[in-house]
């Protein structure tokens, strides 16, 4: 069953208003506190206590606090086991649609690749506009989560509203150009592939600067740092333009050639992030990083098989479309399968997590520092799942 999304039940755990001042609510947090701790009320229920202390953590969060006045319980449940590699407003519309999300994204990828594999096999005889159907249902489906997770919601700062904004501009841009091709190849225009390929350059443009501004929000990054984050996106603009540079006629290289740039890059890279985060990581770390580098090892091989046979097929011809996207297909299968399993799992845990002023009978609670003077009980307080709470204010305790 999913979990309920509130938004305004940390605020009744303190007592306070949605619109409270900060003051205010480490006030009314320092009194319910007082009250409810172990030391100073044995025969409380320590879940009462357990439920003030989590309300403070999150209202008196900044970033924590925007999310769960704009996206709720999920949003703040989402963050808590993701961080910021998911948005938390895909948490707030809920676990039963972030599962779908996942598992049909996937799903609708894999029958594009089968279908336009078909298509261009001469097996297929659709037009290129209902060849690419999956795609205009996964365009839709991505327009929405752009809409709906990352374009600005006016709680976010003006650069974090930038980047998000940018991020929407790329989704919309990609939609474009999957329409310029499909018109191209149904011969609806005859419009030159420079120009088709105008909003692929724009999003290539976009995730350059996005690659920056990442690098630089941890400090100005070296030049090592810069190869690293910059080796995929320069090799991706330059196929670009080697690609487009090839269907226009102007270039006469292999096949061979033209890809070089990406299969260099996806070997390069793969060393390069191997080695950064192997010298980067701590002791406790390195053998869920070897497992995540032997995962990647796998998908760059397939991919490395994919760019092989299609190098193939464009210079001879005698290897099948079917055949040539075979690796992909692997892929896709694979993750698909994965996703929609890893995803229903996720959703499981996320909707079976306790609410904010309540916890499972064998869960512990978090010590507060009494008034001076008062120690903690060890035996009623578990030291594993302490808060960081400034001593000054608990001296201030009434």
């Amino acid at each position: 069953m999913e979990a309920s999304n509130d938004h305004t039940k940390l605020y009744t755990s303190l007592g306070v208003a949605k619109n409270a001042t900060a003051s205010e609510i480490k006030k009314a947090y320092r009194k319910l506190a007082m009250q409810y701790h172990p030391d100073k009320s044995p025969d409380c229920d320590p879940k009462l206590f357990h439920g003030v202390q989590y309300a403070y953590e999150v209202l008196n969060d900044p970033k924590k606090k925007k999310i769960y006045d704009t996206y709720g319980d999920m949003g703040i449940k989402g963050y808590e086991m993701y961080g910021s590699q998911v948005p938390p407003g895909l948490m707030g519309v809920g676990l039963s649609i972030l599962t779908c999300f996942i598992c049909s994204t996937m799903l609708l990828l894999l029958l594009f690749v089968v279908f336009a594999s078909l298509r261009a096999d001469n097996t297929l005889h659709w037009s290129w506009a209902a060849v690419f159907a999956p795609a205009w249902v996964l365009d839709t489906l991505l327009l929405c989560f752009a809409y709906t997770t990352l374009l600005p919601s006016g709680h976010e700062e003006d650069t974090q509203q930038k980047g998000q904004s940018l991020i929407g501009l790329a989704a919309v841009a990609f939609v474009v150009f999957q329409v310029l091709i499909v018109l191209r190849l149904d011969a609806n225009i005859s419009m030159a592939w420079t120009y088709v390929f105008i909003p692929l350059y724009l999003v290539e443009g976009i995730w350059m600067i996005r690659t920056f501004q990442s690098s630089c929000s941890k400090g100005y990054p070296g030049s090592a740092e810069l190869f690293r984050v910059f080796l995929n996106p320069t090799a991706a603009v330059t196929f670009t333009a080697l690609l487009v540079l090839r269907l226009g006629g102007t270039l006469t290289w292999s096949w061979t050639w033209i890809f070089f740039p990406l299969y260099f890059s996806l070997a390069l890279s793969w060393i390069v992030d191997f080695m950064y985060h192997l010298t980067t990581a701590s002791a406790e770390t390195q053998k869920q990083i070897m497992l995540a580098h032997c995962l990647a090892f796998v998908c760059h091989s397939f991919m490395f098989a994919f760019y092989a046979l299609l190098i193939v097929h464009l210079n001879t011809g005698s290897v099948s479309v079917v055949a040539t996207c075979a690796p992909i297909l692997a892929v896709l299968g694979s993750c698909c399968f994965c996703c929609c399993f890893v995803s229903a799992l996720a959703s499981l845990d996320i909707a079976n997590l306790p609410p904010p002023d309540s916890s499972s009978d064998d869960s512990e609670v978090s010590p507060l520092l009494p008034a001076e003077g008062q120690p903690v009980s060890s035996t009623t307080v578990s030291k594993e799942h302490s808060t960081s709470i400034d001593v000054a204010e608990a001296d201030d305790m009434d």
